[in-house]
């Protein structure tokens, strides 16, 4: 499922919501009762453009091999766990896909059950992958295999971000955009605060990064922090190293400021100007951390100060 700033709710379907269908009519409670279903009139995938920015567009797709629906008599449990299902994108299915990834998005989110190598048959997989890359996706969003991972990309630079069960293991994974750059995290249900570090941009985030930007030299760079927590956070701190360096440095906390609320009462942006007019070119981590009664909770990434920049 897709929470997009609090407001737009969607589902995606998965291989569960199969089991006990007819063939014939594959998905059809999914159809009826899901969000995704209700609003597109029965539709199992869906594409729209949230909070009306004509910016950045989201892409719901079905990866259900609609031939499974049930997962005791249609696989071989001897050589295939429940877990690794197939997943299946038809003719009609693809080219739905292709008709909407033509559109001029800043930035495209794909959202699917399946991980992207398990889609059937491999020629349609391969076409997927195409369609991912040359349409310059952003991410490929997914799940089915109840684990987290965001270090990995596609060759066209697609980030591959596996979310964890929230069912399962009480895990949930939240995506910022800030100034057209992407940042994940992968959270805990109830545990607070929750901190997520979205400019700059982790050069390291799948691997290596090329949306990553370089940090220049100059007095007053913005590092922006969503900090969210259901009790009020009392304090919320930067900080900088050299990557090969122990030492940390804190930036000062008149150079720290809440910028907005976001949703939800003790939520909000946080700000920092960071001085980089006289530290060396090379790589810097970079670390926010924020304490509330709840607990203390941080998040780090890793950027590049450049020499010669504007």
């Amino acid at each position: 499922m897709l929470v997009w700033g609090g407001n737009i709710y969607s589902d995606a379907p998965g291989n569960h919501d199969n089991y006990e269908e007819d063939e014939d009519n594959p998905l059809a409670f999914y159809r009826t009762h899901s969000v995704q279903g209700r609003i597109t009139g029965n539709q199992t995938q869906r594409s729209w453009w949230p909070l009306g920015t004509g910016k950045y567009q989201i892409v719901m797709i079905d990866t259900v091999d609609h031939s499974i629906t049930d997962w005791k008599n249609d696989l071989d449990l001897s050589s295939i766990p429940p877990v690794l299902t197939p997943a299946e994108i038809d003719d009609d299915e693809l080219l739905e896909i292709s008709q909407w990834l033509q559109a001029d998005s800043k930035l495209t989110f794909v959202v699917g059950h399946h991980p992207y190598n398990k889609i059937l048959p491999a020629a349609r997989r391969d076409e997927f992958i195409n369609l991912l890359e040359q349409n310059r996706v952003s991410i490929y969003i997914y799940g089915h295999t109840h684990t987290y991972s965001d270090s990995s990309r596609l060759e066209g630079g697609t980030l591959l971000l596996n979310v964890d069960s929230l069912w399962e293991h009480n895990r949930y994974a939240i995506v910022a955009v800030d100034n057209e750059g992407v940042s994940v995290t992968n959270a805990n249900a109830n545990q607070w605060p929750v901190v997520l570090i979205t400019t700059p941009i982790d050069k390291k985030l799948g691997g290596e990064n090329p949306y990553a930007y370089p940090v220049p030299q100059r007095p007053d760079n913005p590092i922006r922090a969503l900090v969210f927590d259901k009790n009020n956070v009392t304090k919320v701190k930067f900080w900088y190293k050299a990557d090969k360096l122990p030492t940390w440095h804190d930036i000062p906390d008149d150079k720290i400021r809440k910028v907005r609320s976001l949703n939800g009462e003790n939520s909000y942006l946080w700000e920092a100007e960071w001085d980089t007019s006289s530290l060396p070119p090379g790589d810097y981590i970079i670390k926010v951390e924020a304490s509330s009664s709840s607990g203390t909770n941080e998040d780090e990434i890793t950027v590049e100060i450049q020499s010669g920049l504007d």
